[in-house]
């Protein structure tokens, strides 16, 4: 009989998830530092060669946008598609999200990892949470997906 070690394989799985976030963060702050000081710098150059410098910075943070957005969108839209009286957990929306189609090719992390980050950062005023087993869950609670109309006076 094979005897399996879960134990150890959930402690090495969150020593690794540890140093996963580490990372993670760890490349935020560059990316901040990095932004910081191209945008300093930048402005020292002669102004030509500082519009092909915007361009190339242009197209690095718009890439990173796109991406970033259209997760959140896709979020959003499910979240507001699903009745209001039920909870999503970060799997059930990631789960949600494949089974209509939406591409995570282009995410360098794991599905699950980019769809939890993304779902913690929602404002308060669009999501509420709520523990369900342990395990948090989310539903839309911001205005319906068509904002109200101003009455005209």
């Amino acid at each position: 009989m094979n005897d399996v070690d879960y134990k150890s394989i959930v402690n090495d799985a969150v020593l690794k998830l540890g140093l996963a976030v580490q990372r993670r963060d760890q490349a935020e702050i560059e990316i901040t530092k990095l932004r910081q000081l191209i945008s300093a710098t930048v402005n020292m150059l002669p102004e030509q060669e500082r519009a092909a410098f915007d361009r190339q910075i242009d197209e690095v943070l718009k890439a990173d946008k796109a991406k970033s957005s259209s997760l959140v969108q896709a979020i959003r839209a499910m979240l507001q598609a699903t009745s209001r009286n039920k909870w999503l957990t970060v799997s059930q929306m990631r789960n949600c999200l494949v089974t209509s189609g939406f591409d995570f090719s282009d995410y360098q992390s794991e599905p699950l990892a980019s769809v939890s980050t993304t779902m913690k950062r929602m404002k308060p005023e669009e999501v509420e949470t709520t523990s369900i087993e342990g395990v948090t869950a989310y539903r839309w609670k911001g205005v319906g997906r068509f904002p109200r109309l101003k009455k005209d006076k």
